[in-house]
């Protein structure tokens, strides 16, 4: 690179030991001050404007940094001033050094362009490649070093009006606002404010959402965001369906019908390498869901729930909750297992506790045989198969329900204890076959 400076060095007090000053008060202009790749840096980095208030004390071997004041000239990138303050002394180990820098606002292109390539080159390079614009509203940080000891540095910023992605293919990230840390060995962004809008869909607010490099030792190194998402349950199904997580997908049932609203936590891990495959990505989703309404797949019924969790890997995806199906209450839960080595009829569990009502017995084909002239019957209904409603099978308590078949003379009083078990399939055109029946 290359320097001009201008200015003056005005000697003050007397030295201890022989001849001359104290020490020397120095202020210098920096007129121009080019850094060039060589440097550390990506690109040329221009100066101009800067000034250096420093004291000089020979004797001690010791620099005391007032001031600095440096403009950068990105006429491409916008503006950026940096200024620092701090101590150098030169010990017989060698030098030791302790400096506090900052900056007021700036854009994310001049930050790009400041960013030394060896200052925490993870971070840097993740930087460049995802954040696309942003505001820096402001950054402070010190570097430290000392003979035998690892340097150690510090960054903190705000940034504002982000827009980028965390994860290449995944719906872009815009309006973001949060905060920064980085050190040597970490990065991490904190979003206080952010939304994404899958395709098709509506904005997803990620507030409260992270993204962190836990290790910049490691080289790739590897990314472990925290993605929490709050909407539509629709769009955040959407969200984390999208290359490469392809989460739902897997479920091969339309939930285009689903309608409610979820908190979505998104825990994902990847290495910070390009054309990640689906393989590439480690991610855990949970969520909880409300005002949800939906039709079961297969023209099933009416599913209304306030409160149901959800949790979903690549592995397997569950749901489960309190419910009402058909206006009936229910306990259900909805399990698929994506391990391709499975017997199809094993991926899926599909069940649900509720209380039945004679009409209810209707609809499993065994009235007007078997009456229920008051009480109810507490049953667990599974769908078997590899298809919603390909079989179904039942398993109720009848101690609860006074129950009679009048055609075999038999009946039971509330509270004397029953059971009945039934299994069956069920046509395309609704009608059912019963493949057993055991009443007792």
């Amino acid at each position: 690179g290359a320097v001009e400076l201008s200015g003056r060095a005005t000697p003050w007090g007397r030295a201890a030991s022989g001849p001359g000053p104290a020490g020397w008060s120095v202020d210098l202009a920096v007129d121009r001050l080019e850094a060039r790749e060589a440097a550390g840096f990506a690109a040329p980095a221009l100066f101009r404007g800067g000034r250096i208030l420093a004291e000089a004390i020979p004797a001690e071997r010791r620099l005391e940094l007032t001031s600095l004041e440096l403009p950068a000239a990105f006429d491409d990138a916008g503006p950026l001033r940096l200024h620092a303050e701090g101590l150098a002394t030169l010990e017989e180990a060698g030098p030791r050094l302790a400096m506090r820098f900052g900056a007021d606002g700036f854009g994310a292109e001049a930050l790009k362009r400041a960013w030394p390539v060896f200052a925490a080159p993870g971070a840097r390079e993740w930087v460049e490649e995802n954040v696309a614009a942003a505001r820096i509203t402001g950054m402070s940080g010190a570097f430290w070093m000392a003979p035998g000891e690892t340097p150690e540095v510090t960054m903190e910023f705000g940034f504002e009006d982000l827009s980028g992605t965390i994860l290449d293919g995944m719906p872009r990230l815009e309006g973001a606002a949060g905060t920064g840390h980085v050190t040597l060995a970490r990065f991490e962004m904190a979003f206080d404010a952010a939304q994404t809008t899958p395709p098709g869909g509506e904005p997803i607010s990620l507030a409260g959402s992270r993204f962190v490099i836990p290790d910049l030792g490691v080289d790739p190194p590897a990314a472990a965001p925290v993605t929490r998402g709050e909407g539509r349950l629709a769009d955040l199904l959407a969200l984390i369906d999208q290359p490469p997580l392809r989460l739902t997908r897997r479920l091969d049932a339309d939930l285009s019908g689903i309608e409610g609203r979820a908190e979505v936590e998104a825990r994902l891990s990847f290495r910070l390498l390009k054309d990640l495959d689906v393989d590439d990505v480690g991610v855990a989703a949970s969520a909880r869901i409300s005002d949800l309404a939906m039709t079961a797949p297969g023209d099933g019924p009416r599913i209304v729930s306030n409160d149901l969790a959800l949790e979903a890997t690549p592995e397997a995806f569950r749901l489960w909750g309190g419910a009402t199906i058909d206006g009936r209450p229910a306990q259900v839960a909805w399990t698929e297992r994506f391990d391709a080595s499975l017997p199809p009829d094993r991926r899926r569990d599909v069940s649900a506790t509720l209380t039945l009502r004679p009409a209810d017995l209707a609809e499993f084909g065994l009235s007007p045989g078997l009456e229920m002239p008051r009480g109810r019957i507490s049953a667990q209904v599974q769908l078997t198969g590899a298809g919603f409603g390909d079989g179904f099978a039942v398993d109720a308590d009848l101690g609860p329900a006074a129950l009679r078949i009048a055609e075999i003379g038999w009946e039971k009083t509330v509270g004397e204890p029953g059971r009945l078990r039934v299994s069956g399939r069920i046509a395309d055109d609704g009608a059912v076959t019963l493949d057993a029946f055991d009443l007792s």
